[in-house]
């Protein structure tokens, strides 16, 4: 048998239901059978003494459970409030996840799992970049990188490619005596080139371009002409010099002799000429000294009376004294020539200027010259 209020399995003899304290009527109890009703009647006048005693316990009961179960109520309930208030126990009212910020409670903040993170598109040289779920701009647009004009391409980004204007002229390098005008930028050339400005060889630098630098073959060398006595040893070609001039320290001894020449003579006197024709003679000769700068004569004169005398000769065609002394230039065998109406004891010596002062050979042999 069971309450009909709670539903809790009573005893057969129940009068009231020991859970909520709910009577427990005829209808709620087993049928009698005619074997049992005979025996259950003096019990039943008993039940019926006891549930006039008893009807008003089991109410006591009822409302004590009642107040039981209400205070148990407002107890759970509070403690459920409490709970409720401090986020321990929350009905979760969930915020999606956005890029910055994970999927969040709006009510205890309580999150799960992650925020999604930007979904950048690429930033250029004019635009930004853009999260594509949220719209922020993360990267501000770079601005083109120009690279300048130069004479293959036009002002031109480094980044996107991006181009501007047109190209510029060439940087033109003049023409070297190898290479043509050319391009510094680019390479191009235009025309040929210059070429070498040559320089003839000396004796110590090789042909050389005056431009460039270039050489060609080998220096000349020095043409040597060795020294003398007025100059040091000296190139032919280019003047240089090297060491210094000789010194004369002797000069050699002339030897004089005569021949016989056809000398013309003039005389002069009272204001006309008188006598002009020409006598033989001898000349006095002798052989040129090398090195000589000229040359001292010694002389004894006849003319009808003795008179000494000295003449310097220079190495030029002159006369020595009026009509006396005849000097030939050199003739074709070298010859230096004197002559005279009559000398005795002619002698001659050659002499030279140097540096140290004048030299003298020695006299020469003695000799005399007369008229024919």
């Amino acid at each position: 048998m069971q309450c009909k209020n709670c539903g809790k399995e009573l005893k057969d003899d129940a009068k009231f239901c020991d859970q909520c304290g709910t009577k427990v009527t005829e209808a709620d109890s087993p049928e009698q059978t005619p074997e049992n009703s005979e025996s259950t009647a003096p019990a039943e006048a008993a039940v019926t003494a006891e549930e006039t005693a008893a009807a008003p316990t089991g109410a006591k009961a009822k409302k004590a459970l009642l107040i039981v179960v209400i205070a148990a109520v407002l107890v759970a309930a509070g403690i459920f409030t409490g709970l409720y208030m401090t986020h321990v126990i929350c009905f979760h009212k969930w915020q999606d996840a956005t890029c910055t910020e994970p999927k969040t409670c709006t009510v205890c903040g309580k999150i799960e799992g992650e925020a999604l993170g930007h979904d950048a598109s690429e930033v250029t040289c004019t635009e930004d970049s853009v999260c594509r779920r949220c719209g922020e701009v993360l990267e501000k647009a770079a601005g083109h990188q120009w690279v300048e004009a130069t004479c293959q391409k036009p002002k031109t980004c480094s980044v996107c490619g991006a181009t501007e204007g047109e190209v510029a002229e060439h940087q033109w390098k003049d023409a070297t005596c190898t290479e043509p005008k050319t391009c510094s930028v680019c390479g191009a050339t235009e025309g040929k080139p210059a070429g070498h400005q040559w320089k003839d060889a000396t004796c110590t630098e090789p042909k050389t371009c005056t431009v460039c630098g270039a050489t060609d073959g080998k220096a000349l060398g020095h043409d040597w002409k060795e020294a003398t006595l007025s100059a040091p040893k000296t190139c032919a070609r280019c003047g240089e010099t090297s060491g210094e001039k000789l010194k004369l320290t002797s000069l050699d001894t002339p030897s004089i002799y005569t021949v016989v020449k056809e000398v013309p003579v003039a005389l002069n006197g009272m204001g006309k000429e008188m006598y002009s024709g020409t006598h033989s003679c001898d000349v006095v000769c002798w052989d040129a000294i090398p090195n000589a700068d000229g040359y001292e004569v010694s002389y004894v004169k006849h003319y009808g009376y003795e008179s000494e005398g000295t003449a310097t000769v220079s190495n030029e065609m002159q006369r020595v004294g009026t009509n006396t002394f005849v000097f030939g230039n050199l003739t074709a065998h070298n010859e230096n020539e004197y002559s005279s109406t009559q000398l005795e004891h002619l002698t001659v010596r050659a002499y030279a200027n140097t540096d140290d002062g004048v030299i003298y050979s020695e006299w020469s042999n003695e000799i005399t010259a007369v008229w024919q």
